[in-house]
């Protein structure tokens, strides 16, 4: 999983992407969209599968990065979420340092072409 994550974050920066919103929320399934410039275009789509719990943000927001979370970051927030140890902890940190985190089962994305 951690190449997975690291993939996706290499790409996010080559590409420049910084900007956020979530699209859809289906079935458990949560959809967020990423561009340089949201307003006009995107060019990832990560999907967060089987979505257990969402902290964050609802409208557009700005973040480099997109990480798993640590052992102490999974301690942390563990009585707030009930985390399991097979859930993921996603975190995503905004350009101001605010800590958002989605816990799920899985992810996938996808960049467009």
């Amino acid at each position: 999983m951690r190449n997975k994550i690291k993939e996706l974050q290499k790409k996010l920066n080559k590409l420049g992407i910084d900007q956020w919103v979530f699209k859809s929320f289906n079935d458990g399934n949560l959809l967020l969209i990423g561009s340089p410039n949201i307003t006009y275009y995107h060019l990832v789509e990560i999907t967060f599968m089987r979505v257990d719990y969402i902290n964050c943000s609802i409208n557009l927001w700005t973040s480099g990065i997109i990480r798993l979370a640590t052992n102490d970051e999974r301690k942390l927030y563990n009585s707030q979420t009930q985390i399991e140890d097979e859930d993921l902890m996603i975190i995503i940190e905004d350009s101001f340092g605010e800590i958002f985190f989605i816990v799920c089962e899985d992810f996938e994305f996808k960049f467009i072409d």
